[in-house]
């Protein structure tokens, strides 16, 4: 239906959308270019518990696939669409 279609369109284009601004936090903050943050490349304001919450496997670093993984989960915190509208 129209409404499947637009829902599945919506969809992706969060998920697109989250990639792209994990890709680019990743690369304005990833001072030794490993395509990962470490806790010490985070600004220290938003580094400690949120750190450790997005490590998900404990190995020191924030990869693209845990930052994306964080931020789906909060999205389903406020509807599950991951968006700001819900």
């Amino acid at each position: 239906t129209v409404e499947e279609l637009v829902a599945a369109a919506m969809a992706r284009q969060s998920e697109d959308a989250v990639t792209e601004r994990v890709t680019r936090m990743i690369e304005r903050l990833d001072e030794n270019g490993d395509q990962a943050l470490s806790e010490d490349e985070l600004p220290r304001d938003r580094g400690g518990r949120l750190f450790e919450r997005v490590d998900a496997d404990g190995d020191g670093v924030i990869t693209q696939a845990e930052a994306e993984d964080m931020r789906g989960k909060r999205g389903k915190g406020r509807g599950g669409r991951g968006g700001r509208d819900g």
